[in-house]
């Protein structure tokens, strides 16, 4: 077993935190007091305590630092009995808090026997999760050099915007996002239209926060479960990052449909594993916006839990190769790494979403993440060179060298992407 610690930063990274961890909870049978209640049904102990610690009254804590400048919000976690009321961080001075939270993370590295790494949760286009994450990001790569450190990071949206800092935010976080081993991307606006689309609900910030909870969920489960193919974080990196700056992954899941809609289809049909293997690949069903249908993947992963049979997965990879929009880099033609969980998909109680036996998900590296990064490089131009709210972020100690190296730095990442669309395979003289 080897231990995680989850850091959740800023109002969004709580707000996804609070519906992961109830994910979680309802996964392992874990209640909201930390009492295991169906212990029989779970796998054994040695999976989740990687994401809980056991306490000396038997009581399952989750490895987890929630960090904001914004009280309120932590204050609604300490009204729960689960979490460590130690690990819940407020503070207005952001030096402070990024110190206490580094004391937290030190206390629970302590607390593991094989401390794996960290998963840290934010917005980069929000002002905590952009510098105060930046900051916590940056002493955390200093004092854990070789554990590995995981993002799951929502990204502006291309037509919905939250702050009128949200593309100074972003850059100014893009040094320190470039620098962790992976980064899962996502945006509110490709999830809302999910939400919509394949779910006719309406878009708020709990559903929204629910459909990520979800991905998490998938993206850890081989972590916390045993399967057919088990996984840590430094696999993460080393199967779907080929450079250090080409690190942002982006998701998809199937299946994704209302409870109500989910019988009056072919249900067979609807939910079996070819179906499934088709959305994943399907633009709109990933969780950030880009089109993964232009350009090349340099890696990719499709995870598949549940009741899923060996022989139907094969058959979904033959049909996937046969995919005209799912191409390879030249210099990477090794295709598809396939992981198979057995443990079935759980839901949050009311929910909208439909139970299944089976669920996949993919992870992909793609060159499309490009356009997010030249969409918000051209969005920081057309405000940087008016300096169009700019003294916003100087009255908060940003230094405008912070500005012109931060853009420097997101220049090498696309500079990057172009000579990755570029390469060519390598021929014997190469070797």
């Amino acid at each position: 077993m080897k231990e995680v610690i989850n850091i959740h930063v800023g109002q969004a990274g709580t707000n996804i935190g609070v519906s992961s961890w109830q994910l979680f909870c309802i996964e392992h049978g874990i209640d909201r007091a930390g009492k295991q209640y169906s212990k029989n049904q779970y796998y054994p102990e040695s999976d989740f305590l990687s994401f809980f610690a056991e306490s000396q009254s038997n009581k399952f804590v989750p490895r987890a630092v929630f960090v904001d400048t914004d009280p309120a919000t932590i204050d609604q976690i300490r009204a729960s009995s689960l979490f460590d009321h130690s690990s819940l961080i407020s503070l207005e001075n952001k030096p402070a808090l990024v110190e206490e939270a580094l004391n937290q993370i030190r206390i629970k590295a302590e607390e593991c026997e094989n401390f794996q790494g960290l998963v840290l949760y934010r917005s980069v286009a929000g002002g905590t999760g952009s510098r105060t994450g930046s900051a916590l990001l940056e002493e955390i790569s200093s004092k854990y050099e070789r554990k590995t450190k995981i993002e799951m990071a929502l990204f502006p949206s291309k037509n919905i915007h939250g702050s009128q800092l949200e593309s100074y935010n972003t850059v100014l976080a893009s040094k320190q996002l470039i620098e962790s081993d992976a980064v899962f991307a996502f945006d509110n606006e490709s999830i809302i239209d999910i939400c919509r689309r394949n779910l006719g609900i309406e878009a708020k910030h709990l559903n929204v926060n629910k459909l990520i909870a979800h991905t998490i969920s998938n993206i850890t489960a081989a972590i916390r479960f045993d399967g057919a193919l088990d996984v840590n974080l430094q696999e993460i990196q080393i199967n779907h990052v080929p450079y250090p700056r080409a690190n942002c992954l982006v998701c998809s899941n199937a299946p994704f449909m209302k409870e109500i809609y989910s019988y009056n289809r072919n249900d067979e049909e609807q939910r079996a594993t070819v179906a499934i293997s088709r959305e994943i690949f399907e633009p709109a069903n990933v969780m950030l916006g880009c089109n993964i249908n232009t350009g090349k993947y340099m890696a990719c992963s499709i995870v598949y839990r549940g009741d899923v049979v060996p022989k139907d997965v094969g058959e979904a990879y033959c049909y996937m190769k046969t995919k005209r929009t799912v191409q390879f880099v030249d210099w990477c033609p090794t295709g598809f790494k396939i992981g198979i969980n057995y443990q079935e998909p759980k839901i949050f109680s009311e929910s909208d979403i439909a139970r299944v036996q089976r669920s996949c998900m993919l992870i992909a590296n793609h060159t499309s993440i490009s356009n997010v990064w030249n969409r918000i490089a051209t969005n920081f131009d057309i405000l940087f060179v008016q300096r169009t709210f700019e003294h916003h972020c100087v009255n908060q100690g940003v230094e405008e060298s912070e500005f012109v190296e931060a853009r420097d730095n997101l220049e090498e990442v696309q500079r990057d992407f172009d000579e990755i669309i570029q390469e060519e395979p390598l021929d014997d003289d190469n070797f």
